[in-house]
């Protein structure tokens, strides 16, 4: 068996959970993506807005105010400009944008690489399985610890927890099949019922 066709099933398929979990990641990135650039439109708009009016009462307001007035209007809309400001510093909402669009850029571009693979014959891919699994799963890892994190209804596919068995499912004792029989001879046109009588 030559390097690049040791691939095997459990291989393809765990590139093909990680292929689903980029792209769904790309579209929850992107969705967010949208949002806080919607977002900053609340704070960049009437930063601009209050500068200007500001820039033109310092100018024009002589004619209309006295000079006590005019500065006291200066001073508020610029201190409305200085909260407006912090409070987007504070929040990161332009970096977060901006770390948004490359975070789906990048898990697009993860999801296409892993499908180019799958989708090409096992003897024309030109990396192993092994090799493969360990690139796109080591990007995956670095990408998922560099973004933001992921709603709790998020189904990762990779982190799949097996159901436990029920503590209250007990198999059926002797006294539940009598009790079945019974049941059986009471309701001879239950379809359910039937069915009971026939793996019996």
């Amino acid at each position: 068996m030559t390097a690049t066709n040791d691939w095997s099933d459990d291989c393809e398929q765990l590139l093909e959970e990680l292929r689903q979990n980029c792209v769904y990641l790309n579209k929850f990135h992107k969705l967010r993506y949208f949002y806080f650039k919607k977002i900053i439109i609340y704070f960049r708009l009437p930063t601009i807005i209050i500068s200007s009016f500001a820039s033109v009462a310092s100018g024009l307001g002589r004619e209309y105010l006295s000079q006590p007035d005019i500065t006291s209007l200066v001073v508020l809309m610029s201190l409305s400009v200085s909260i407006l400001n912090s409070i987007e510093l504070y929040m990161k909402i332009n970096e977060t944008t901006e770390l948004e669009l490359e975070t789906s850029k990048k898990y697009y571009q993860l999801s296409i690489d892993v499908h180019k693979v799958l989708q090409l014959n096992r003897i024309n891919r030109k990396i192993s399985g092994s090799d493969a699994l360990e690139k796109f799963y080591r990007d995956y890892t670095e990408l998922y610890e560099a973004s933001a994190l992921v709603s709790n209804s998020y189904n990762d596919k990779l982190a799949l927890i097996p159901k436990k068995p029920s503590m209250f499912k007990q198999s059926p004792t002797a006294s539940s099949s009598s009790s079945s029989i019974s049941s059986i001879g009471s309701n001879p046109m239950d379809p359910e019922i039937g069915n009971q009588t026939a793996e019996l």
